[in-house]
């Protein structure tokens, strides 16, 4: 089964958790396999929409989805409006089993989308999911790697390290978004830093 694998660093919590779970997540792959870095999880829709899958798996604290054609922002990316092969496709939220099940949209509390989803999207996805823990992403043909800084979800001492490591400003207007590889986001967490 093709995947696109979108993750969010606001599923960890801190720089060692963050490490461990990347490495767990990306450890098996090539050196040199392409991953796109973004400030904001919204900035990954084009690059998931080069990118046709039959599963979407969003590592995240916030699934990010909306069943409505709202405002694009990082809450709002993940919309049968907005992922153009999300009609017979997969989607499947991963997050941490400490944190609010029900959180959808990272912009509000309102309208969580996964107690009525199953009925209003049928039309869309083929199957929504809701998981806690990282999958084993192993099993999976994964196509394309986009993973989202999300400085305004991390608290303020990990945001600065997630800066001082990837080498990535998120509020640099230049610096929206950064091909990378694999290789370099495992070899830069692999380092202290303070």
């Amino acid at each position: 089964m093709k995947a696109y694998l979108s993750i969010d660093l606001d599923y960890w919590d801190g720089l060692h958790a963050a490490r461990a779970g990347l490495n767990r997540l990306l450890g098996h792959f090539p050196a040199d396999f392409p991953v796109l870095l973004v400030g904001e999880h919204h900035k990954l829709l084009k690059h998931a929409n080069e990118h046709p899958a039959d599963l979407l798996i969003h590592i995240d604290r916030h699934s990010d989805y909306v069943n409505e054609p709202y405002e694009l922002n990082c809450g709002t990316w993940i919309s049968p409006y907005r992922i153009k092969w999300s009609k017979g496709a997969v989607y499947q939220w991963y997050h941490d089993p400490l944190y609010d099940p029900d959180c959808g949209r990272c912009d509000t509390y309102q309208g969580v989308p996964f107690d009525k989803l199953n009925k209003i999207s049928r039309k869309t996805w083929k199957k929504i999911e809701r998981r806690v823990r990282l999958p084993d992403i192993k099993k999976f043909d994964i196509q394309a790697i986009g993973i989202s800084i999300s400085y305004d979800y991390l608290n303020f001492y990990f945001a600065g390290i997630i800066e001082q490591i990837l080498e990535f400003k998120y509020r640099n207007p230049d610096r929206t978004k950064r091909d990378a590889t694999v290789g370099y986001v495992l070899e830069r967490f692999s380092h202290e830093y303070t």
